[in-house]
């Protein structure tokens, strides 16, 4: 995933650095915060709401990489 994001900010002119290091950050800032509301979700209500959360996220990364995929050019 790393190298799909350093390649397109190499095409719209962004530095590759600083791609890559906003990918990371928000990567494990992400799963940090992910990982705290599964724990609560766990505790709250057991595997059916961890699986309601785990549902949730991948659908929203899945509309995620749509819309990336519709703003770049290179990736149709």
């Amino acid at each position: 995933m790393r190298r799909w994001v350093a390649g397109r900010a190499h095409r719209v002119g962004v530095g590759v650095g600083q791609a890559s290091g906003l990918y990371l950050l928000a990567y494990y800032l992400g799963s940090s915060a992910f990982g705290a509301i599964a724990t609560h979700q766990w505790q709250t209500g057991g595997w059916l709401n961890v699986i309601a959360v785990s549902a949730a996220l991948t659908g929203g990364a899945g509309v995620l990489v749509l819309l990336a995929r519709r703003f770049d050019p290179a990736a149709r």
